[in-house]
């Protein structure tokens, strides 16, 4: 089946939730530390009054029936990224989700690195409910390359996200990746945890010739790097069919016939470097 670029980003935004509601078996991965990657060069710090529609682009950004608070804005130099939404209140299952999102324009990149923090993430979950689970986060994530199938499905995406999920502590936020292909995710691994208002660095880098990704969380307060591998078996032979690269926040309040739910996520993002 071949999807319109606005149903697969639809798509990937309700289907990444069910990654942390539920404990994927993680690959079998290495962490160390290391310095900044120095091969990258910036692609955007955000320092024009307006954002720079020849190096951003929305396709599915600020939706959703539930949401009522969305910014896209620069401010003091950085990205404001603002999503706050409700769940329905006349369902007790699933989830509904907003989004302030941008892909880059240029998404020929294959090693991405985003400084950012996040500011704030207040949320209220269903007490009633046995479903994914209330969370939000920041995400960095792209589309890589196809398996020669010419089909949207056939695209291997890497996601590396700032979770948080009801029940966590008020403030901390987990750093986590993770692979996606033909509509399954898999391989989840957790680089490590932070808290709201702390700044970080995290990096998505295709390295095709030992068939992975390495995913690398960096807290800015002590640079130092964890990175893992998260290996892949499909093929790599092709151009992706939807090349996207993308920034963002993301919110998925849980359902609800019993109280009201919502998720209020907002990040600033200070400087996108590319290799």
């Amino acid at each position: 089946m071949i999807y319109s670029i606005r149903q697969m980003t639809r798509y990937l935004m309700l289907a990444v939730t069910s990654v942390f509601a539920f404990h994927a078996m993680p690959l079998e991965a290495t962490a160390q530390s290391g310095p900044e990657n120095s091969g990258l060069r910036l692609y955007d710090n955000f320092r024009s009054p307006n954002i720079d529609p020849l190096r951003w682009y929305t396709t599915y950004s600020c939706d959703g029936k539930t949401t009522m608070e969305c910014i896209r804005q620069i401010e003091n130099g950085s990205l404001h990224l603002r999503a706050r939404a409700y769940g329905d209140r006349t369902v007790n299952a699933g989830t509904e989700y907003g989004n302030a999102e941008f892909s880059l324009v240029d998404p020929s990149a294959t090693d991405i690195a985003v400084e950012l923090t996040v500011l704030h993430e207040d949320m209220s979950p269903c007490v009633t409910s046995s479903g994914a689970g209330t969370h939000g986060h920041a995400i960095l994530y792209g589309n890589f390359f196809n398996d020669g199938s010419g089909a949207s499905s056939g695209d291997t995406t890497a996601l590396l996200a700032l979770d948080r999920v009801s029940g966590a502590p008020s403030n901390q936020i987990q750093a986590g990746a993770f692979l996606q292909y033909q509509g399954v995710f898999y391989g989840f691994v957790v680089l490590g945890y932070f808290n709201v208002g702390e700044p970080v660095r995290i990096e998505l880098k295709w390295d095709k010739s030992h068939r992975q990704f390495l995913a690398s969380f960096t807290p800015l307060v002590n640079n130092s790097t964890v990175t893992v591998a998260l290996p892949y078996t499909s093929s790599d032979s092709a151009p992706a069919y939807f090349p996207e690269k993308a920034i963002g926040v993301r919110a998925f309040p849980e359902n609800c016939t019993g109280v009201p739910t919502y998720v209020d996520i907002e990040a600033a993002f200070d400087r996108v470097l590319v290799n």
